[in-house]
């Protein structure tokens, strides 16, 4: 009977406090404190502030440097014009710590973070409704600080799908256009190029197997002393050597989830190669790649038949040339400087409003582990 007053009076009191908060306009408070832990909601935050910046405009703050850019080379500039397609008129960019309480949006580069007391010191300055933003296009095994650092970020900004803002390393737009159908072929006079500087990878062994049933694969960068057949690729013109091959070996350092960077994108399109990809995407999510444009190397049963297909296309105009037909359908994004999709895309969202889904985000090594296992026994199977 005892405790069962205890338990009406507790309720009691705890009706007597929600109304008292009520009236003394703590309303959204005890909200937070009653709704799931699961799920942090963020429903047009923006509207929540009284102290906007000059022109109404959200001020995102980039606090970290980048690889040992203080200005990051992708967004030079504190305000982006609409040239190229979007538009970022109701945002704008800092580099200026001082304006840290200012901001709405802090992002931090994951390789550069703070020291953990640091980043414990800011989020003591951080107000209810500021938003920090861990930043990286590294995959989780170049990145080892994300589970000892993710209590302090509101949202997650990477390459893979689930994040909140999106990093591809290119941006693809679908289109209906004309495309001139020429031979791409024509002034092509050898197989693979291969540019790499990072030597031991999972990668290097399909190459020798490649090697093995006679595909000819030229190397360059500073793996390029350890193989036969090189080539020369500086910076400025590596892009007019590439366009001798037919192919691009576009293999990942390590095939993660949904990772596939500039080897595809850049190497290998720009220079109207056809990429050869291994990577831990699917590639034939054309969230993720462009259809039609590459060759699979594991979707193969073995590396002698990929071999063979490899071989048949380069003795073929026509399948050499069906790769490129997805021009007729997409188009590359050309993030010249002062342009950033990135940025313009971060910057429509906020405005739109964000919702946040605190599900356990998952960052790790075991985005690779998989497809790394299952290439180690694709690679040795005859």
């Amino acid at each position: 009977m005892l405790k069962k007053k205890v338990i009406i009076l507790s309720l009691l009191f705890l009706l007597i406090f929600v109304y008292i908060c009520h009236l003394a306009g703590f309303k959204n408070e005890i909200f937070l404190i009653l709704k799931p832990k699961s799920v942090q909601i963020y429903p047009n935050w923006l509207n929540n502030y009284s102290n906007f910046n000059v022109q109404n405009k959200i001020l995102i703050l980039i606090y970290t440097e980048k690889f040992n850019w203080k200005i990051w080379h992708a967004y030079p500039f504190p305000d982006y014009s609409t040239s190229c397609g979007c538009n970022f008129q109701g945002c704008q960019l800092t580099y200026d710590k001082n304006l840290f309480n200012q901001s709405q949006v802090v992002i931090f580069n994951a390789k550069d973070l703070p020291p953990h007391s640091l980043l414990e010191q800011l989020e003591r300055k951080k107000t209810k409704q500021q938003l920090f933003i861990y930043y990286t296009k590294e995959n989780p095994i170049n990145v080892q600080n994300f589970n000892t650092s993710k209590q302090f970020f509101n949202l997650f900004s990477t390459y893979r799908l689930d994040s909140d803002i999106r990093i591809p390393y290119r941006y693809h737009f679908s289109k209906q256009s004309f495309y001139n159908n020429v031979n791409l072929a024509k002034n092509k006079t050898k197989q693979i190029a291969w540019v790499v500087s990072n030597c031991g990878q999972l990668r290097d062994k399909l190459v020798s197997k490649l090697q093995e049933y006679g595909v000819n694969i030229y190397v360059a960068g500073a793996c390029s002393q350890l193989y036969k057949h090189r080539f020369h690729c500086y910076k400025r013109n590596c892009n007019s050597e590439l366009k001798k091959f037919k192919f691009y070996f576009a293999a990942e350092n390590h095939l993660c989830k949904d990772y596939i960077t500039e080897k595809y994108w850049y190497n290998a399109l720009n220079a109207e190669t056809i990429p050869i990809v291994l990577g831990g995407a699917n590639y034939f999510d054309s969230r993720l790649a462009i259809p039609n444009s590459f060759i699979d190397a594991t979707k193969f049963a073995t590396v002698k038949d990929l071999a063979n297909f490899i071989k048949n296309v380069d003795n073929d105009d026509k399948k050499f040339n069906d790769f490129f037909t997805w021009k007729k359908h997409w188009e590359l994004s050309n993030e010249k400087k002062g342009c950033s999709y990135y940025m313009c895309n971060l910057c429509q969202q906020l405005h739109a409003g964000i919702n946040k889904k605190i599900s356990e985000f998952a960052f790790t090594a075991d985005d690779c582990k998989t497809k790394e296992d299952y290439f180690n026994k694709w690679v040795e199977f005859i």
